[in-house]
């Protein structure tokens, strides 16, 4: 379908065209989602260009065996270096004074990823139930960097050690797709979705597709395959109901029709998929095919010609690279700044100066050095030291805590987005931890719970009278009950594990439930856990997403509770704590940051009632259901009549949007503590297990 001359990479405007179109998907969906759901897949579609340029030159120059590994890393080098390095120094300049420590560090260690190319790979070991909101990421959109530059550690190497063998290209180069397919559609199957979508072998096959079809146009030399031809005359025919012998065009009906079928199903999938379905799958084959159709098109196509070989478009596509590296971390140091989602004019403000970044950075640094007199091989080393040092100070600044010495971190207290902990018992030595069942410490040992503490001051297991369990809830109070109650009190904590009766359970969380139950000398059990997830099946937080009600929680909940009082123990059930829809970083003041956002330090009770409706429902229900159960509510603690409150009497609560901070749990152990102690002196540390 119109290919490249032989053993030459002819330069195709309607291909920087397509380029823009797959980089104006990826920042419409960055900055307004709700517009365009699925333009995430303008990564793919670059995946598909990037392997069909890489591999038309790689191809093509080993055919004339010119080719060099060296020389083909220079050109990578010059290519992306340049803006990479820009970005990633504005960024680190720009969090200097603006970002808090622990935000800094975290900038530190994605600078460092990105300047390695590792991006992708850290992302990955960074999911998880403590990870940050993608939002506060600047640098997340350099998964995509990750992925291409490990592709072409291996790629060239594939293609020479290939063609040295003699092996056939489009065998080996079609083996390896659909082995890399068929990875990624086995790791998204037993849900190991952050595998799938980072890991750079499960997405290669959408840039090996580009690569085929490179492979297929320099084999072509010039002429289309004559199956390409005899399709074409037979639209002819269809569509004119002719019987004319040859159509006037020998591919200008199959050109058409390839670049409308695939451009269709590129905006299909940009409108039709959304953050909910699964991705990448076997959706990703729409902006796949749809990418491969539009080039395999090539200029003969009317599309090509009118729309993507358009001036607009090219010049788009030529500042594709520097718009994608710049529209991310304006977004999201926007969205740092104000606490939550950053407002349409201060996201089209961010969208205005990414472009105009993009030109800067094209006309007055990539440009210039293209156009320099040093040699392409010193440019490309020096390039290379300069990426080199941005990263080791990003490694730097991590390494060192996020240079808490910065003068924004004088501006908060010490500790003030943290949630202080006791002690952690993790072996024998600790009379509780080593009466806790074996498969419980065994896991902790082995690090297979990670997110999970205990903490336990007592001398004898018999002085432990009350256990608190739950999930990092509960983590918040575990500091001021073994302040308070010291070696009486046991405290278990999971990340995510609420330890309810075959609810989200595991082995060894009803083992734990098991051993408190047949404890005689425990008879105060406290449960804590971020029910409001849990019920709801979403977070409610920064977005305004309908809920999906999870009865089963509430039944958990009964459950675990009626065990333990049936066993002749008080219950004392903390509720959740009320969920904010913005960072409370925002309450505090920072360089360059709305000064209303400061302000807006709290959420009316209305929207609280709005957003945890099931939650609050099943609250009630639990009350008139177990009348005799002590329920300490935490939205009462933490809210009055009219409001509830991330910042109260200028001091903040919260550490981050849905768990309070050293200052916030007081609110709520103060009157867990004196309801303890009330039934303490009351002489009603237990009840009857009959009623």
């Amino acid at each position: 379908m119109n290919p490249a001359a032989p053993n030459t990479v002819k330069y195709r405007p309607e291909i920087d065209g397509l380029r823009a179109l797959a980089v104006l998907m990826v920042v419409i969906v960055h900055a307004f989602p709700s517009k365009l759901p699925g333009g995430f897949i303008g990564v793919d579609v670059f995946f598909v260009i990037s392997g069909f340029l890489i591999g038309s030159i790689i191809l093509g120059q080993l055919q004339t065996e010119k080719f060099s590994i060296l020389e083909f890393y220079i050109r990578r080098a010059n290519r992306i270096f340049p803006a990479l390095v820009l970005v990633l120094s504005s960024c680190l300049v720009f969090g200097w004074f603006a970002l808090f420590d622990d935000e800094y560090k975290s900038l530190g260690r994605s600078t460092a990823a990105g300047a390695g190319f590792v991006a992708n790979v850290n992302l990955y070991l960074e999911v998880g139930y403590w990870d940050v909101a993608s939002k506060l990421k600047p640098l997340l959109h350099l998964w995509s960097l990750g992925v291409e530059e490990q592709f072409y550690i291996v790629f060239p190497g594939l293609l020479w050690l290939c063609w040295k063998r003699k092996f056939n290209f489009l065998t080996v180069l079609l083996v390896v797709s659909v082995v890399s397919g068929l990875w990624m559609r086995q790791t998204m199957m037993s849900t190991n979705h952050s595998a799938a979508f980072y890991l750079p072998f499960h997405r290669a096959w959408e840039l090996l597709a580009g690569a085929i079809l490179a492979w297929l146009h320099l084999q072509a030399k010039g002429e289309s395959p004559r199956w390409v031809s005899q399709i074409n005359q037979l639209l002819f025919r269809v569509i004119y109901q002719s019987q004319h012998p040859q159509a006037p065009n020998s591919t200008y009906l199959i050109n058409n029709v390839a670049a409308c079928l695939g451009l269709t199903m590129i905006l299909f999938a940009a409108f039709a998929l959304n953050e909910k379905i699964p991705f990448p799958s076997k959706w990703a084959l729409l902006p796949v095919l749809g990418a491969c159709l539009l080039i395999a098109a090539g200029n003969g196509a009317w599309l090509n010609q009118k729309v993507f070989a358009n001036r607009i478009a090219v010049y788009i596509g030529l500042i594709s690279f520097p718009l994608y590296l710049w529209h991310w971390p304006l977004l999201s140091f926007a969205h740092i700044l104000t606490g939550a989602e950053a407002g349409p004019k201060l996201r089209n403000l961010a969208l205005v100066l990414s472009f105009i970044l993009a030109a800067a950075t094209y006309h007055g640094l990539e440009k210039p050095l293209r156009n320099s007199q040093l040699s392409a091989a010193k440019r490309a080393l020096l390039l290379s030291l300069g990426l080199f040092i941005v990263g080791a100070v990003g490694f730097g600044i991590h390494h060192m805590h996020g240079l808490p010495l910065r003068a924004i971190n004088q501006l908060k207290s010490a500790d003030l987005f943290n949630i202080r902990r006791p002690p952690v018992a993790k072996n024998d030595k600790n009379v509780c931890f080593k009466a806790l069942p074996n498969n419980f410490k065994l896991q902790i040992q082995n690090g297979l719970q990670e997110g999970t503490q205990v903490h336990c001051q007592a001398r004898r297991i018999e002085n432990v009278s009350m256990a608190m369990l739950g999930d990092s809830n509960a983590g918040h109070f575990a500091y001021d009950l073994h302040q308070r109650f010291g070696e009486s009190l046991l405290t278990i904590h999971s990340a995510g594990q609420p330890y309810l009766r075959d609810f989200m359970h595991t082995a060894e969380s009803q083992a734990i439930l098991d051993f408190v139950l047949k404890q005689p000398h425990i008879n105060t059990v406290v449960l804590s856990h971020l029910g409001t997830e849990l019920l709801q099946d979403v977070t409610p937080s920064l977005s305004r997403k309908p809920y999906i009600a999870r009865p089963e929680y509430f039944a958990a909940l009964k459950r675990t509770i009626s065990g333990f009082q049936s066993a002749g123990k008080r219950v004392i059930f903390v509720s959740a704590i009320p969920m904010l829809d913005f960072d409370p970083k925002a309450c505090q003041a920072r360089p360059f940051a709305p000064s209303k956002t400061q302000q807006r330090c709290g959420i009316p009770r209305s929207e609280i009632a709005q957003t945890h409706v099931f939650y609050l429902a099943a609250l009630a229900q639990l009350r008139k259901e177990m009348p005799q159960l002590d329920i300490i509510d935490a939205m009462d603690s933490l809210c009055d009549k009219e409001m509830c409150y991330a910042k109260r009497d200028g001091k903040i609560l919260y550490s981050d949007f849905k768990h309070v901070n050293f200052i916030g749990s007081e609110f709520i152990t103060t009157p867990l503590i004196k309801l303890i102690e009330q039934k303490k002196s009351m002489g009603s540390d237990s009840i009857d297990p009959k009623g």
